[in-house]
C-alpha cells in the first residue's frame, strides 16, 4: 500500500513482476534446493543417524547447520529453510507435523519442483497477490502483471524445468532481454523493497505477546531471540498475531 501511494503520485498505472520468480525459478531458495539436490536426496535416507552424527560432529558449524536444514520429510526441510534453520523450533508448535503433511505434494520429483508448485497454487495466490491487489486499489493505483499470463504460464511449462535452474538466476529472462534492452539495464544485482523489520520490532513490548494456541514457551524463545536476523521473521509473525488477537 505504501509503495503505490508514493507511486500514485507519479503514475497511475506501473507494470508488476508479480509472478516472474515463480515461473522461472528466479528465488534464492529454488537455487539452494537444487544445487544442493543430490544431499537432500540421498542424505534423507540416512536421517535416523542424525542424532549420532551430531553427537559426533559436535562444534563443527558447517556440519550443524546442514543437519539443521536436511531433518525431516520435504516439507519439514522447506519450512526450516524458509525459518533459517529453525526446524526444531517449529516441532514444538502442536499440530506442525499435520500442517507440514499439507504442504507439499507426495511425489518422487526434486524438492525444488514440489516448492515451486506450492508457491504457485499456495502463496502466490494466498498471500502474495490479494496483498498487491488491496495494497494497490487501496491507493487508487493500477497495477498490471502480465507474467499472470496463462497463455505463457502453458508454453513455460513445456520447458524443462531444470534450465531454468542450470545456469543462475533468471538466466532465460536475461537472454531474452538482451536482444532488446542494452546490459546495463538488465545485468545488475537483485534490489527489493524490504521491510524495516528491526525498525518495527523495535517498537514492541518488551514481554513476550500471549498467543492462546501457540506455546508460550516457544512464543518467548521467539520473542527473547527477536534481535537475532534467525529469529526475526517468526518474531514479525508472531507480532502480526498478537495484533489480530487484539482487535
Amino acid at each position: 500500500y505504501q509503495m503505490s501511494k508514493l507511486a500514485k503520485q507519479y503514475m497511475s498505472v506501473a507494470l508488476s513482476g508479480t509472478g516472474g520468480d515463480e515461473l522461472f525459478y528466479g528465488y534464492n531458495k529454488y537455487h539452494f534446493f537444487y544445487k544442493n539436490r543430490y544431499a537432500y536426496k540421498w542424505l534423507s535416507y540416512f536421517s535416523n543417524l542424525f542424532p549420532v552424527m551430531e553427537f559426533l560432529f559436535d562444534g563443527i558449524p558447517k556440519f550443524q547447520n546442514a543437519i539443521k536444514l536436511l531433518r525431516g520429510n520435504p516439507a519439514q526441510q522447506f519450512l526450516s529453510l524458509k525459518n533459517n534453520g529453525l526446524g526444531r523450533l517449529l516441532e514444538k508448535v502442536d499440530g506442525f507435523y499435520d500442517v507440514a503433511e499439507k504442504i507439499l505434494s507426495i511425489d518422487n520429483r526434486e524438492l525444488v519442483m514440489r516448492v515451486r508448485d506450492f508457491d504457485v497454487g499456495a502463496t502466490l495466490p494466498n498471500s502474495i497477490i490479494p496483498s498487491i491487489d488491496r495494497g494497490s486499489m487501496r491507493a487508487g493505483f493500477e497495477v498490471r502483471t502480465p507474467f499472470l499470463s496463462r497463455e505463457l504460464y502453458n508454453i513455460v511449462s513445456k520447458i524443462d524445468q531444470r534450465s531454468f535452474l542450470a545456469f543462475g538466476q533468471k538466466e532465460v529472462l536475461r537472454r531474452i532481454l538482451a536482444r532488446y534492452i542494452p546490459s546495463q539495464l538488465t545485468d545488475h544485482p537483485k534490489r527489493g523493497f524490504v521491510f524495516p523489520s528491526e525498525h518495527f520490532l523495535s517498537q514492541q513490548s518488551l514481554s513476550a505477546p500471549d498467543i492462546p494456541w501457540l506455546s508460550s514457551s516457544v512464543v518467548e524463545q521467539i520473542w527473547n531471540n527477536k534481535n537475532n536476523k534467525n529469529y526475526r521473521g517468526l518474531a514479525m509473525r508472531i507480532a502480526v498475531l498478537s495484533s489480530f488477537k487484539n482487535s
